[in-house]
């Protein structure tokens, strides 16, 4: 019996471990974009408000009710 706690104990340690690798990973890949995006916003603002004007007339004509 006391291995089996052992190995569990192992287990959840492992999935801790990789758990924290992914939550670190993914941390760093959205501050990449946020940094990427930010920059493309400040590059192009005028692109930038036209595209959110289109996305919301497509998402209003979407939800519309006849």
């Amino acid at each position: 019996m006391r291995m089996k706690t052992t190995d569990l104990t192992e287990q959840g340690e492992q999935l801790t471990h990789r758990f924290r690798e992914l939550q670190q990973s993914l941390g760093e890949k959205a501050k990449n974009l946020s940094q990427v995006t930010d920059q493309y916003v400040h590059d192009n603002p005028w692109r930038t408000v036209g595209i959110a004007v289109l996305v919301g007339c497509i998402v209003g004509f979407l939800m519309r009710r006849d």
